[in-house]
């Protein structure tokens, strides 16, 4: 997703949830071949640009490559916190961009999705939105997490990630539908290739 995609994707969410107070947005790729670890990073610096405060959140089970295109050694994080009943270690100003901070997944296991469905994990969201902070959360994919269905009370809005000439364009859209018929807000869909 280019530096414009993020902008019009910025200002399509502004244009519908509002840009007077921190949000939390939920990007999820349709299905392992879908990519959103570009587009969580390229929207929250966006917001960044934009003067929002922004954390991205990555979940258990997001298979993501936060930590490669940050530079960051694996260390623990949100899994590990919500197993210990800690809060989870926010990384400040990551790639030297001042206001983006950087919740990592840490060690997901075989409990990911018992974890993303925990209270700790929305009362943890509840909390960065409340302390001011736009909150990017990256998930495994909507077609086989339920993240997007459980988190549903605690974001704002979810944006889709597909991919042209991979993703199921019926099994797409018969998952926009639950999710329509959840009255969870689909604030985008980000049509890639799109490069981690």
């Amino acid at each position: 997703m280019s530096e414009h995609g993020a902008t019009e994707l910025r200002t399509n969410i502004f244009a519908q949830l509002g840009a007077d107070k921190p949000r939390t947005v939920l990007v999820a790729p349709f299905t392992v071949n879908d990519r959103a670890t570009s587009v969580a990073i390229r929207l929250s610096k966006s917001l960044v640009a934009a003067g929002r405060k922004t954390t991205i959140v990555e979940l258990p089970g997001a298979d993501s490559t936060l930590c490669s295109h940050f530079d960051i050694p694996v260390s623990p994080g949100f899994a590990d916190a919500l197993r210990a009943g800690t809060i989870p270690r926010c990384l400040d100003d990551v790639g030297g961009v001042q206001g983006l901070s950087l919740v990592l997944a840490g060690s997901s296991g075989e409990d990911a999705e018992d974890l993303v469905a925990s209270a700790s994990a929305g009362d943890c969201l509840t909390q960065l939105k409340n302390s001011g902070l736009w909150t990017i959360v990256l998930s495994g994919t909507a077609a086989n997490s339920s993240a997007a269905l459980v988190l549903s009370h605690v974001c704002d809005g979810i944006v889709l990630v597909a991919t042209h000439g991979h993703t199921n364009r019926v099994e797409a859209a018969n998952l926009v539908a639950k999710m329509r018929t959840a009255s969870i807000p689909i604030l985008g869909v980000v049509l890639g290739p799109v490069e981690d």
